[in-house]
């Protein structure tokens, strides 16, 4: 099941980065794609897209979005509250 949750980020990724990019869990957005803070609020709009979720202003961290294993688990949470 993760492996739906990995490519529906990989293709979000492709879109913000108009680049194809190979991704795995401990992808890093930061140093490994290069990704700025811009990159970053239209991946946030992407994944909101893409996942039916919302995510609220005080959840745009790190924290939440450091590695695709946190931006997984994070998608997973938001969607088991709905």
């Amino acid at each position: 099941m993760d492996d739906e949750y990995l490519n529906s980020i990989r293709l979000a990724l492709n879109e913000v980065l108009d680049r194809e990019v190979e991704i795995a869990n401990e992808t890093s957005l930061r140093s490994d794609l290069n990704i700025d803070s811009i990159d970053m609020m239209v991946l946030y709009m992407a994944l909101e897209k893409s996942f039916t979720i919302e995510i609220p202003d005080s959840d745009l961290t790190e924290d939440h979005f450091d590695v695709v294993s946190n931006i997984i688990a994070y998608v997973k949470k938001k969607q088991s509250e709905t």
